[in-house]
């Protein structure tokens, strides 16, 4: 075997820098960024913009590369397209606030699948040359990843061999700056190496690919497809709502029936390969009857909680599985092109703009706690009112979370319309406070303590739970000649444990003693009933102390249950105090 001399490893490396020049800058400033980080061990908005707009140039980028030499353009034309990438990043990096803003996240995880998806289309070719072309791209991110991990393996096992040999003292983080330096700069430099120039280049088809998709992906996709089935026919025969999770499943159905077409696209005339055609017909047919079921279920969840991010992703997806099953139903040419260019744009469209899904998801929000307030006749010329009536908990808990949901998610200007301007220049000043997680706080108890809401409501379920616990006083022990620890589970019932509960009473059996803690339980209802408080810890003048003949009992913490009928208690501990005469 000959192993390539430095002069060629030279040449080439130089030939990757000379053909993809900006590429290699996104990825040195990202792996930079990255390191910078790694050291400062703080994140802020600028140095994670400007990581994420890296990964994004990078792709964008060699995009245009591939565009640029598959149409044959000058370098002034070459220069224009990439002038145009560079204000697509200029708009990707003001659209984007990952840490401050949570809708921020998904936007960017568009942005990378679309762009992604812009590079496996972006070079104008035949169908046959365009599979080509993206089998070798699939193929070449497999062997950058395989040698890029077998490098870092390698690297950190010396690292760590003379760490361990010569008592280095090594810094940790030197693993960390490792991996960095090899995802970043290594397996880009090795990735874009492997970029096939000559785009008309057609090469023998892998019988691998053949075989994974005939004896993998088509038997996963027939599973799915027969518990979707089973469900739909159960659905329809018990006349219920599907369940949301049936919608991930026909995605993950679609998911590998499309890319098992895909995958062996070139050989789908040979004679020997006639089921090819058969299942790519019989596919889409299948998926007209899941199509209802997939809208229906994702219809479901918007209609009873309104659009958030993931159900828009969820929803734009089905319909544009939709429109892909009619054109591959109905058209005669087939063209797989139109799968990744459609989604593409899909996510593009779904990133950006007033039909984006963070665009469309707050406006459902802001019109779903619009109705929350509404429904209590709190709502008046467009803006939310201060609650003047008493609440019923259900409401309560809804409106809270709801309001809490729009300023985390969408932050305060979400909420100008609904808001007096006086309390907006509230939440203005509030947000120069740099925490996000105290500012948000700040935030959320501007708006509740102005709208009047409690600083949380107790649903039925939690209404019939209590859990108190003493504060940790000291306890005089003079009157006493001995101490105990007692603890109880409450969901014992044989009466000759140590101890027990029944009817509201501790028994004792060490020494023939019971507590009533009916007064004691009671109390503590009557606390919670008024303050709506049914979990606390450290209420003023808080004592949780049962006297007896002779003894005592000092509890540290109970927690019970209260239905329509009794209280059951489920857990106390703390101790009890004797005197030498009960003792004996």
């Amino acid at each position: 075997m000959k192993f390539p001399s430095l002069q060629k490893l030279q040449q080439a490396i130089a030939q990757v820098l000379q053909r993809f020049p900006l590429e290699i800058f996104c990825a040195a400033t990202g792996t930079a960024v990255a390191l910078w980080l790694l050291e400062t061990e703080r994140l802020d908005d600028e140095r994670v913009r400007l990581l994420l707009c890296a990964v994004l140039g990078l792709v964008l980028f060699l995009s245009a590369t591939v565009f640029s030499e598959s149409k044959g353009l000058s370098k002034p034309q070459l220069a224009m397209l990439r002038v145009a990438v560079v204000l697509a990043l200029a708009l990707c990096w003001f659209s984007l606030a990952p840490i401050e803003n949570e809708t921020s996240v998904m936007r960017y995880a568009l942005y990378f699948i679309a762009f992604h998806l812009l590079v496996s289309f972006a070079p104008k070719t035949a169908l046959d040359n365009f599979w080509e072309y993206n089998k070798q791209l699939f193929l070449r991110i497999l062997l950058a990843a395989l040698y890029s991990g077998v490098l870092f393996v390698g690297v950190c096992i010396a690292i760590a061999s003379a760490n361990f040999l010569f008592s280095l003292q090594v810094d940790e983080k030197i693993y960390a700056r490792v991996f960095i330096i090899i995802a970043g700069l290594f397996n880009t430099l090795f990735f874009l190496a492997g970029i096939p120039t000559d785009f008309s280049v057609t090469q023998s088809y892998p019988k691998g690919l053949k075989i994974f998709t005939q004896y993998v992906l088509v038997p996963l996709a027939t599973i799915y497809l027969a518990i979707i089935l089973a469900y739909e026919i159960k659905v329809i025969v018990q006349w219920t709502l599907p369940s949301g999770v049936i919608s991930w499943l026909i995605l993950g159905y679609a998911v590998y029936g499309i890319l098992s077409i895909l995958l062996v696209y070139p050989v789908r005339h040979q004679e020997e390969n006639r089921w090819i055609s058969t299942y790519s017909k019989w596919f889409y047919v299948l998926l007209v009857p899941l199509l209802p079921l997939l809208c229906v279920a994702i219809g479901v969840r918007v209609l009873d909680y309104g659009i958030t991010e993931p159900r828009y992703i969820v929803l734009i997806l089905a319909l544009w599985l939709t429109g892909v099953t009619g054109y591959f139903l109905f058209t005669r040419q087939y063209n797989i092109k139109v799968i990744p260019m459609s989604l593409c744009l899909v996510a593009l469209l779904s990133a950006w703009g007033p039909q984006s899904a963070s665009s469309v998801s707050e406006r459902s929000q802001i019109a779903r706690l619009n109705d929350m307030f509404g429904k209590q006749g709190l709502l008046s010329d467009g803006q939310l009112q201060p609650v003047s009536i008493s609440l019923p908990d259900s409401a309560g808990t809804e409106m809270l979370a709801q309001v809490r949901f729009v300023l985390d998610h969408y932050g305060p200007a979400s909420m100008q319309p609904l808001l007096p301007n006086a309390l907006f220049d509230s939440l203005q000043v509030a947000d120069t406070i740099k925490s996000k997680h105290h500012r948000q706080t700040k935030q959320f108890e501007i708006v509740r303590e102005y709208l009047g809401l409690k600083p949380y409501y107790v649903t039925s379920a939690r209404r019939d739970f209590f859990e108190v616990a003493a504060k940790a006083d000291s306890v005089a022990l003079q009157d006493y000649d001995f101490l105990t620890p007692v603890a109880v589970n409450g969901h014992v019932t044989d009466t000759t444990a140590h101890a027990y509960i029944k009817n509201d009473t501790l028994y004792w059996r060490q020494a023939n003693l019971s507590f009533n803690l009916s007064p004691l339980l009671q109390r503590e209802e009557r606390y919670a009933d008024s303050t709506g408080i049914y979990q606390h810890t450290d209420r003023p003048q808080q004592t949780l102390v049962v006297a007896a003949p002779a003894a005592m009992l000092v509890i540290q913490r109970i927690t019970f249950q209260r239905d329509s009928l009794a209280r059951k208690v489920v857990f106390l501990n703390g101790f009890v105090l004797l005197k030498e005469t009960e003792r004996n």
